[in-house]
């Protein structure tokens, strides 16, 4: 579950100050095949390390202990083109049943193929994320991150937390 602070639209993703929220699977200690997951804001990549910070604490996890990774740049919207075309057609579908024309339900159908079109192209679009080790690099998600150019040395890493929702209540 990503917080409603970090589902961004695409045109707003320049424009916010935070990092995009990123999963992340280390490796551990107990074996090859076993991962321990951590959710948070990605706020850099500095010197290997990746700096993730959840609703706890900014954690410090070297790169060679994750095991795999990905980033949600942006939200997908395959959810909301569905939901429109469903609204657009229900009128169509509410008068034929209403007036018994079943010819009426026809007018509607190029809006329903249209909207089934673009929601199943957005869905199997994953161009909202970045995925390491399958698709992309570490080193490629650090442009999406709180601090691109790593932590500022006058940064309190105490005093960085999460972004607040709207009823002021912090992640």
């Amino acid at each position: 579950m990503i917080p409603s602070g970090y589902r961004l639209p695409l045109r707003d993703v320049k424009k916010e100050i935070t990092g995009s929220w990123i999963d992340i699977n280390k490796r551990t200690k107990a074996g090859p095949g076993s991962a321990d997951t951590l959710s948070g804001e990605l706020i850099a990549i500095q010197n290997d390390t990746l700096y993730v910070l959840t609703s706890s604490r900014l954690i410090a996890i070297p790169s060679e202990n994750v095991k795999n990774a990905v980033l949600y740049i942006f939200i997908n919207r395959s959810g909301l083109f569905a939901s429109v075309t469903s609204l657009v057609y229900a009128p169509d579908i509410i008068a034929a049943i209403a007036n018994k024309l079943e010819g009426f339900l026809i007018l509607g159908i190029p809006w329903v193929i249209t909207g089934t079109i673009l929601s199943a192209v957005e869905l199997g679009d994953k161009s909202n994320l970045l995925i390491y080790p399958e698709r992309d690099r570490l080193i490629e998600f650090r442009d999406f991150s709180r601090f691109p150019k790593g932590i500022p040395p006058e940064v309190d890493k105490s005093k960085l937390h999460l972004v607040v929702n709207q009823s002021g209540r912090s992640y």
